[in-house]
């Protein structure tokens, strides 16, 4: 009887090929482990938002004007870069969630409400730099009609300079 042509692998080649496998699955659980304690968008655990991070100027403002609008300062807070520089840390972002609730408090709700419909429009972009003018949002409210917005790009992301 003639043995059957089966094809062993030799056996340097199968260890060799699970212990590529096992780095591998190590490599990315240590990188979801990472992802959930620094945050995708880089500010840390204490980002909760489920929003991804804004790619283009008029999402990062549509983001932050919006938020605003709902009166979630955490997710306004999350596409800031206050002096044209993102939130890194826990206590930056505490900082400007504090400035931020304090502005709206002093806004009225009706005019808060109106910032739930704007719809960024389009925006000049420069580089790593934007701006937006007032005919580039629509649905802002009268008391906007001269904001003009100034954002940077960082690692791929829009935050909103305030």
């Amino acid at each position: 009887m003639r043995a059957s042509p089966e094809r062993s692998v030799p056996r340097p080649l199968v260890v060799l090929a699970a212990l590529v496998f096992a780095a591998t699955g190590v490599a990315l659980i240590t990188l979801a482990i990472g992802l959930g304690s620094v945050g995708v968008d880089g500010h840390g655990a204490a980002s909760a938002s489920v929003a991804p991070p804004p790619r283009s100027p008029t999402a990062a403002l549509e983001q932050m004007l919006t938020a605003l609008g709902r009166e979630d300062v955490r997710a306004a807070c999350e596409v800031a870069a206050p002096d044209g520089f993102p939130i890194r840390s826990r206590e930056a972002l505490a900082r400007c969630e504090g400035q931020l609730r304090d502005q709206l408090d002093d806004l009225d709700r009706r005019l808060l409400a109106a910032y739930r419909g704007i719809e960024v429009r389009g925006a000049r972009v420069d580089g790593n730099s934007s701006t937006v003018h007032p005919r580039q949002i629509a649905g802002a409210p009268v008391s906007m009609g001269n904001a003009v917005f100034a954002l940077v790009e960082a690692g791929g992301v829009w935050y909103v300079i305030v």
